[in-house]
């Protein structure tokens, strides 16, 4: 280090012309000079200028040391030839031609230095470095030299490790960590597979921006490639770490470097660094544990980003042995870390990010506060640790570790087996499932796992349902797929429709949760937290054993549910009177039968209302008057002799309100009933009448709703006066419901029974709605003046002449 440290001339002061004066605590301007007893102090901290004496001696000198170190380590001294004998009289001055003069107490000169060129409002300034931190084509580095990042941070140079007497291209902590912990402290190794035998070492930057290793017969031991053409290169080693070759001329920006060390970690994961992989260049982030303390070269363990599935955290050896999953992302942390871990307790602002896109998926972690060194460094005995040094102790601590408990062990307890630390047996069976082998599980083998005590019912056409856990590490994802934008509603929904799903999640956790995430196949590595941590997911069990999880707020949109149920009652029974009202009526004379109030809104936002009685029924003369009078502007109609046959083929034979099979063929079954509640439950939705489309590009409101749910936009069917429907869940199922009730075969409509089950069980499953009947839009029709219908009502009151058939 001592030629490192006669070196440091290019770390000196340097003056230097500037339009403005700077005042700064790291300067000496025309009217700021420095006396005896003043320092002043680099931006970074490193270093500091001012009047000393050296050992035991009463001279003064102006020397430049390193300010973090206890002990001075002066590394210039000004006046080394000239000590001032006058121990507080010496003042550093800088003049007006640039020019640092050092003066006693007399005002004579005792050092000075000089001037290339001419200057104008010049300043002096300590820097914590200028060319120290880089190799140029024109200044190699051998053996013996270093080079320092700016803030003093890191150092880079030769290094033998451990007790090994090969030399390696290393980067290491620098200054505020002192000697006994630089070479313990390596964090990067350029020729970790090739060592050099003797101290002949080069490590050189060619015109090509290549940095090559080369040893004393001059042949290349280690060499770096470039991503680029380079134009007058340099190789500079940041203060994060991170050793760099760019362009002189260029930004300092990632995107502009022609090579960098983080590209390609060793055994360390430094803030910034990144583990994944780049899709587009195939390129990999890992980190790989060293052969031994002795020896840098990649050993057996390897620390990897998985990108199978949903991406995940493992640690192997090898590349098929598994010994610890970190669970996938969660948006906050990866699911494997406990909340409560040291990682999150420390008070320095250590942040995890992940980022994953089409392009590439990497996992990094920053820490706002560059003084503080923390660091994940992947053991040679295959221990992944954080690592933060502690000034006051004077050592590292561990803030987290893996695998530390019995429970980090990768897949310990077998398929869906759960770890948890605090049960006397740390393996169990997820609630619901019970051991393969209970004997051999007994004797401590848990590799068997355990297996559902209830079979699935799909694909056997049984139903099936979902168990949900809380507080688990999520299992391993190679298996599984994932979509950010669905709901928790939408992702329960795809795995129940898919009969090789096994369970499904939240994709992120924050706020109310969002994205789903979907397993296939047999869950492996899952493990109950006993504190803060984990988060829930749904596990696939048959209907008997699951027990219902309600996504959807409870409140008003219930009370909203029951009316609809009691609809759905009614109409059955309104169903049931009308075939009775058939068979009578071929029993009576005309003219006799029941007789129904039906009370219409104008406006066409009530619900339709009946009072059913009995009475004779007087003719359909009524519908005219009752047209005439809602004419008039009258919204409630009263039809007191309206029989009940007449009132149902009014309802019935309106436009869309017929099914199409009774419509062509003149059959009505059940499923004609279903049809018709259809239409209403979409009219309560909608706030609109089914005939009222005859003006818009839609034929009538089951085109207008099933072209809204195509598109995604199901939800603008309802009406803003239904309050009660607090929550889009609800609504869209209402929807859901309603389009399986209008669908053009009567095979594919549920009867009144699935329809009162599909209402009042929200965990029922809903198949995907077939085309409505009628739902053509108005552009299929010839709209020449001829074919268009009339319009006989100007308040949509549709009228209809009953024959008998």
């Amino acid at each position: 280090m001592e030629g490192f440290v006669t070196a440091l001339c290019i770390l000196s002061l340097l003056v230097f012309s500037i339009l403005i004066t700077s005042n700064g605590v790291d300067t000496i301007t025309k009217t700021k000079s420095l006396t005896d007893g003043e320092t002043i102090v680099s931006s970074g901290g490193v270093f500091e200028l001012g009047f000393f004496s050296p050992r035991n001696y009463r001279n003064r000198y102006v020397g430049m040391w390193y300010k973090k170190i206890p002990n001075t380590t002066v590394v210039w001294v000004a006046n080394r030839g000239a000590p001032l004998l006058d121990t507080s009289a010496g003042v550093l001055k800088l003049t007006s031609p640039g020019i640092l003069v050092l003066v006693n107490g007399s005002n004579g000169i005792i050092w000075s230095s000089n001037t290339l060129r001419s200057a104008e409002d010049p300043v002096a300034q300590l820097f914590d470095s200028d060319t120290t931190d880089t190799i140029t084509t024109a200044k190699s580095l051998t053996d013996g030299e270093t080079i320092v990042s700016s803030s003093g941070s890191y150092e880079l140079g030769f290094f033998s490790p451990g007790t090994s007497k090969n030399r390696y291209v290393g980067i290491w902590y620098r200054t505020i960590y002192l000697k006994e912990i630089t070479r313990t402290a390596v964090v990067w190794v350029a020729n970790r597979e090739t060592p050099l035998f003797d101290k002949s070492g080069v490590l050189k930057l060619t015109s090509r921006g290549i940095l090559v290793l080369v040893n004393g017969t001059n042949d290349t031991i280690w060499s770096t490639n470039a991503s680029r053409s380079a134009k007058d290169p340099i190789a500079q080693l940041f203060n994060d770490g991170n050793m760099a070759v760019r362009n002189t001329d260029d930004e300092v920006k990632v995107e502009n470097l022609l090579w960098q060390s983080f590209d390609y970690p060793g055994n360390t994961l430094l803030p910034g660094m990144k583990l994944g992989k780049n899709f587009l260049t195939g390129q990999e982030w890992y980190i790989s544990s060293w052969k031994s303390d002795d020896d840098p070269g990649e050993g057996a363990y390897t620390f990897v980003l998985d990108t199978h599935g949903y991406p995940q955290m493992f640690l192997r050896k090898g590349t098929a042995d598994y010994l610890y999953g970190s669970g996938p992302w969660n948006g906050l942390r990866f699911s494997g870390i406990s909340d409560s871990n040291q990682i999150f307790k420390f008070n320095y602002g250590l942040r995890l990010n992940y980022e994953l896109n089409t392009e590439k998926v990497y996992y990094t972690f920053d820490i706002p506060n560059i003084s503080v060194a923390t660091r994940t460094v992947l053991s040679s005995e295959g221990y992944v640790g954080q690592w933060t040094w502690i000034d006051q102790t004077r050592g590292w601590i561990a803030m987290a570790r893996a695998p530390e408990a019995s429970c980090d062990m990768y897949a310990s307890c077998g398929s869906y087996g759960i770890c948890n630390i605090g049960n006397t047996s740390v393996c169990g069976c997820l609630d619901k499932f019970v051991p393969v082998n209970p004997r051999e599980r007994a004797l401590g083998d848990r590799s068997n796992g355990c297996v559902r005590r209830t079979p699935l019912g799909c694909p056997e056409g049984g139903e099936d349902g979902f168990v949900k856990y809380s507080r688990v590490k999520l299992p391993d994802t190679r298996n599984s797929s994932f979509d950010a934008r669905m709901s928790l509603e939408e992702c329960r929904r795809t795995c129940l429709g898919n009969c090789s799903c096994t369970a499904y999640a939240n994709l992120d956790i924050r706020e109310a949760g969002s994205g789903c995430l979907l397993w296939y196949g047999d869950l492996i590595d899952i493990k109950e937290f006993i504190e803060g941590g984990g988060q829930d997911i749904y596990v696939r069990m048959a209907s008997s054993e699951s027990g219902y999880v309600n996504p959807t707020p409870r409140g008003r949109s219930v009370r909203w549910k029951w009316i609809i149920i009691a609809l759905a009652v009614s109409m059955t029974l309104l169903t049931t009177a009308f075939f009775y009202c058939i068979l009578r009526r071929k029993l009576q004379k005309k003219g006799f039968g029941i007789w129904a109030c039906i009370t219409f809104n104008a406006a066409g936002k009530d619900l339709l209302s009946f009072d059913l009685g009995t009475s004779i029924g007087a003719g359909n003369n009524t519908l005219t008057q009752a047209s005439k009078n809602l004419s008039s502007g009258k919204k409630e109609v009263d039809l007191p002799w309206f029989s009940f046959a007449s009132m149902i083929g009014f309802i019935l034979k309106s436009s869309g309100y017929m099914s199409p099979e009774y419509v062509s063929r003149g059959l009505f079954s059940v499923k004609s009933d279903v049809f018709s509640f259809g239409v209403l439950l979409l009219e309560i939705l909608s706030g609109k009448r089914n005939t009222s489309f005859y003006d818009s590009h839609f034929l009538n409101l089951l085109g207008y709703a099933w072209d809204l749910w195509n598109s995604g936009r199901a939800q603008d069917v309802k009406d803003s006066i239904l309050e009660d429907i607090s929550s889009t869940n609800t609504l869209l199922r209402c929807i859901n419901i309603g389009l399986l009730c209008v669908q053009e075969s009567a095979a594919d409509r549920p009867t009144m029974s699935d329809v009162v089950s599909m209402l009042s069980n929200e965990a029922s499953f809903l198949p995907s709605p077939k085309q409505p009947a009628f739902s053509f839009s108005m552009s299929v029709l010839d709209q020449s003046p001829h074919n268009r219908p009339e319009i006989c009502s100007e308040n949509d009151m549709t009228m209809s002449i009953l024959e008998a058939r």
